[in-house]
């Protein structure tokens, strides 16, 4: 209800010159780059029109190399690592299994692979981008709870990822299997998905499939979705070398190279 709540707060039409002053205090308190956003802060006439902003073509720059994993959005590195005996770690502390995170189907892809965290701050990007060039297979919707997902969050609730409603893509690359999953989070807690346009996450009746399959070429770099509000995305790594930008508390953009398939 508190989402949904704020989800309407958010829609509310912002006259202008109202607009632009409110838009400027969200930007300056959160440090959003104003010089990279694709309109005029008086053409956004909604903290939501504003918050799922597109960039400027050109400002996100993906590698064209086959056996390069990159960032799918802007973000913190919050974990990183091995993933192992089936387990990924949260905050340090915390464990939480593969199967827990996007079922027993997928999870045994990533066995011994390796997974990376980012966090989405309230000031970043937040669409986010195919981080291979690859065949996307399968789309998993898994409902939830929509816990915030900021530090705070992370460091208290175990296993809150695996509470939280996500979505979790598989693509199949000539490398290697690439898992994405996004994770919703508190304050609309919506995920629109550009390949899925029927999901409609943060929702009391689901009238709609909890996995598809697909057979759809994706280019790296191509939109894959946006966040209302939030949020989290881990990569799953079937195998490969992490990439030195991968370091906790690294901010990375849309397109720095995460990873090399092997």
């Amino acid at each position: 209800m508190y989402s949904k709540a704020v989800g309407e707060f958010s829609r509310t039409y912002l006259p202008s010159p109202l607009n632009k002053i409110v838009l400027g205090a969200y930007a300056a308190k959160f440090g959003v780059n104003i010089d990279e956003v694709e309109l005029p802060l008086e053409e956004y006439h909604s903290l939501y029109a504003f918050f799922t902003r597109k960039l400027k073509k050109g400002i996100r720059v993906f590698p064209d190399e086959i056996d390069v994993v990159s960032s799918p959005s802007d973000g913190i590195i919050r974990d990183f690592g091995d993933v192992r005996e089936a387990q990924l770690i949260q905050a340090k502390k915390y464990f939480y299994t593969l199967s827990s995170l996007i079922g027993e189907e997928f999870s045994p892809f990533f066995h011994n692979g390796f997974f990376v965290t980012i966090y989405l701050r309230p000031g970043d990007y937040h669409r986010f981008h195919y981080p291979v060039t690859g065949t996307i297979k399968k789309f998993s919707y898994f409902p939830g709870k929509i816990f915030p997902v900021n530090p705070a969050a992370d460091s208290k609730i175990p296993g809150l990822y695996t509470m939280n409603e996500r979505v979790f893509v598989l693509v199949e690359t000539a490398s290697g299997k690439v898992g994405v999953v996004i994770v919703g989070a508190s304050a609309v807690g919506e995920i629109h998905m550009t390949h899925w346009p029927e999901l409609k996450t943060n929702r009391f009746k689901r009238r709609y499939p909890e996995r598809i399959s697909a057979e759809i070429k994706a280019k790296a770099g191509e939109e894959m979705g946006f966040f209302g509000m939030g949020s989290t995305i881990i990569l799953l790594l079937e195998k490969g070398k992490l990439s030195s930008s991968v370091k906790e508390g690294n901010f990375v953009k849309a397109g720095t190279i995460i990873a090399l398939l092997s």
